[in-house]
Parts: structure tokens; C-alpha cells; sequence
């Protein structure tokens, strides 16, 4: 299964070819265009600072942020847009029960 989802603790070599690679997820709002397995990209610690910059309140961002690097700012709009499309989601798929 590792070897199917481009797990990306393995070696590349060995990965299954590209052609078994799934680009959906169970939510069907973007198709997955990257080459290595979701887990192992949220998993950067990159990504998880910019989660963790999502989640401070708004005016609080520059007590934790204090200079407000531009990279990580990026980031928390990019993780935030996402949270706000999955809840967009989660709205429609509980209308349409």
C-alpha cells in the first residue's frame, strides 16, 4: 500500500509506477496532483507551522509571529483557505442529506 501511495519515508525506487498513483481523496474537492502521499507532505514541518499559524486568533498572530515572516503569513491564509473549503464541504454534504 506504501508502495502504491508513493510513501515518501521509501526510497523512489521503490514506488509502483505512476499510472496506480490515486489523485482522489474522500473529500472530491481538489484532485491530488503531487507525486508523493498526502501524509508524508503534512507531515513537513513547514506545513505544520503554517497549521499552527492557522489556528492563532487573528489579531493575535503577531504575538506569536512577532516581524511576521512573509513565508509562514502565506502559509496560514493557504491553510486557512483550505479549512474554510472542507467546512464549504461539510455544509453542502449535510444539505444535500
Amino acid at each position: 500500500m506504501r508502495k502504491q501511495f508513493h510513501c515518501g519515508w521509501m526510497e523512489r525506487e521503490e514506488w509502483v509506477a505512476e499510472g496506480t498513483f490515486p489523485k482522489q481523496y474522500g473529500m472530491g474537492l481538489i484532485t491530488y496532483t503531487h507525486d508523493t502521499c498526502p501524509g508524508y507532505l503534512l507531515m513537513q514541518p513547514c506545513v505544520v507551522e503554517a497549521c499552527e499559524a492557522a489556528a492563532v486568533p487573528d489579531g493575535e498572530v503577531g504575538d506569536y509571529y512577532p516581524g511576521g515572516e512573509n513565508a509562514i503569513l502565506q502559509a496560514r491564509l493557504i491553510a486557512k483557505g483550505a479549512q474554510n473549503l472542507y467546512q464549504i464541504h461539510r455544509m453542502k454534504t449535510k444539505e444535500a442529506r
